[in-house]
């Protein structure tokens, strides 16, 4: 069955069906690594972002350890 048996009256535009629905699927492909791509990002910008939370800590840890630091520290 191909498709002039099965839609004879659309058999004069079947190369522009074939190519609308190959545009479609790389329309579709398209939106589709648009996406994966910016949860990529996305992910990648919240552990950027954890990361700096966590050095920051860290140095908060650093100068309540040592006494030294705490004195050149500005108080709040």
């Amino acid at each position: 069955m191909d498709f002039k048996t099965t839609y004879p009256e659309y058999a004069e535009i079947e190369t522009h069906i074939r190519r609308a629905r190959i545009e479609r699927s790389v329309a579709i492909a398209h939106a589709i690594a648009g996406l994966v791509n910016t949860i990529v990002r996305g992910t990648r910008r919240l552990a950027d972002s954890m990361a700096a939370v966590d050095a920051a800590e860290a140095d908060r840890r650093a100068i309540a350890i040592d006494p030294f630091l705490q004195r050149a520290a500005p108080h709040r």
